[in-house]
């Protein structure tokens, strides 16, 4: 009930006066009433812009009316006071349904005049989609002359400094010439873009990987952890893409990667590129060296000057990734005369060799950091031999096993009595005010019954009063 109907009850003590009194304001059955309804059906008529669907609701809601009343239409005649209603924009409508033989019944002709209704919309929304498309040209083409904003334009042009076209019409961007900063560096490192589907079909961490790649023009590396005192150096790494998406590059090292075989294989003048998924060996410095590269639908291998294969690629996808049997035997040896030295030379895996810190964090069981530099310093076990100590890294499984959840509480103390937990609540303040100008109330329920009680409250003051 709305608010402005409670004044027309407000003296009423009981539900049948309540009820007697909303009988007579809106469902009389005196003769005024009557000829209202009546006046209401042959008087009214749609607008145009007003909606046809809530004029026919209102006109069967009248009728409907009318027959509580003991009054019934013929309905010839409610077809017709229908079409009368109708806006001048039926008109055509009008005559189709009034030259028939025989009128429809008022709920065909309703059925129609909505399926028109809604073929009306199509056909505007059309008509609006060809107007703006038509509106769009001439704004492109710059009316009669065709010569568009190029003609019109007086401003400089953001890209070249000239004066008559925009920045995205600049003819220097369609040759391919751009004048950007970091087009005038001493050198930019182009690679191929890989398919970041079959990278994650290689189960492990990505970063510990290294990718055989013959559009690469230079190896990266993407581990900070198997580097050490790296040279920094200005130099920006982009991708053979429209996109030239632009990465940092950190710094310059020499790294010995196993090669799934028991040798080891020096990339000279590695990059250290944080932003690098995936480690990269380029097949074009392993070749300028006079290595030799051999593909097949299977695998990749990297043979050195005399023959021998040092490095085994097996084909993942169309990605070829180097063999991990004994890729824990890397290690990182950063020099700043690593561009200096032959990646060609080649050194037999003995027995022995330094491993990291971390490598062997693993290899014990992921026991803590400082116990496996106190084996290797106080030499309580042999074997173990550490390229460098550093600094102590975090490891990823070691977090993940350290998670857990709290445990929930297998039960809740409930009251066993009446009142003796009673939860209490203040809401507010309400946007609209209620009958009696409350903007607040507060509830209390029992924990035992579940039983509520609630008081509006105009002040929030009020709660403790």
């Amino acid at each position: 009930m709305a608010p402005s109907e409670l004044k027309n009850i407000k003296n009423c003590k009981t539900t049948r006066e309540l009820w007697l009194k909303l009988e007579t304001i809106y469902a009389s059955k005196g003769p005024a009433r009557k000829a209202t309804l009546l006046k209401s059906l042959f008087v009214h008529k749609v607008k145009e812009g007003e909606s046809i669907h809530q004029y026919l609701d209102n006109f069967f809601d009248v009728v409907d009316k009318l027959a509580e009343m003991d009054i019934e239409i013929h309905e010839d005649l409610l077809t017709t006071m229908i079409l009368h209603g109708l806006p001048p924009s039926f008109e055509n409508f009008r005559c189709v349904i009034e030259s028939r033989d025989q009128l429809p019944k008022p709920e065909e002709l309703k059925i129609k005049i909505l399926n028109e209704c809604l073929a009306r919309v199509g056909d505007s929304k059309d008509a609006e989609d060809k107007a703006f498309m038509a509106r769009s040209r001439r704004r492109n083409f710059g009316g009669r002359g065709g010569g568009g904003e190029k003609g019109n334009f007086k401003g400089k042009c953001f890209k070249c400094g000239k004066v008559g076209h925009f920045a995205k019409n600049c003819p220097e961007k369609e040759d391919g010439r751009s004048t950007q900063g970091s087009a005038r560096l001493a050198q930019d490192f182009y690679i191929s873009e890989l398919n970041r589907e079959e990278v994650n079909k290689v189960q492990g961490h990505s970063q510990s990987k290294w990718c055989l790649d013959s559009g690469c023009t230079t190896h990266m590396c993407g581990d900070e952890n198997i580097l050490e005192d790296t040279v920094t150096c200005d130099s920006v790494l982009k991708l053979a893409t429209e996109a030239s998406t632009i990465a940092n590059v950190k710094g310059v090292a020499k790294i010995n990667v196993s090669g799934g075989v028991i040798s080891t294989a020096n990339l000279h003048g590695t990059l250290y590129v944080p932003e690098l998924r995936t480690n990269l060996m380029s097949v074009s410095k392993i070749t300028d060296k006079g290595n030799t590269v051999i593909f097949n639908d299977k695998l990749a291998e990297v043979r050195n000057t005399d023959g021998k294969t040092v490095i085994i690629a097996d084909r993942v996808g169309d990605l070829y990734f180097v063999r991990e049997e004994n890729t824990e035997h890397a290690q990182v040896v950063t020099r700043a005369q690593a561009n200096s030295e032959d990646t060609s030379s080649q050194k037999p895996f003995r027995k022995g060799v330094k491993i990291s810190l971390k490598i062997w964090h693993r290899r014990l069981g992921h026991i803590h950091m400082d116990a496996v530099s106190k084996l290797f310093d106080e030499q309580l076990a042999t074997g173990i031999n550490l390229s460098f100590k550093g600094k102590a890294t975090v490891c990823d499984v070691c977090c993940r096993g350290k998670q857990a959840a709290r445990p929930f509480t297998e039960r809740v103390d409930r009251s066993r009595v009446p009142l003796e937990i009673v939860h209490t609540d203040v809401c507010g303040p309400m946007r609209a005010n209620s009958n009696g100008r409350s903007k607040y109330m507060v509830t209390f329920a029992d924990d035992y019954s579940t039983w509520c009680e609630v008081y509006f409250l105009k002040k929030k003051s009020e709660v403790l009063g």
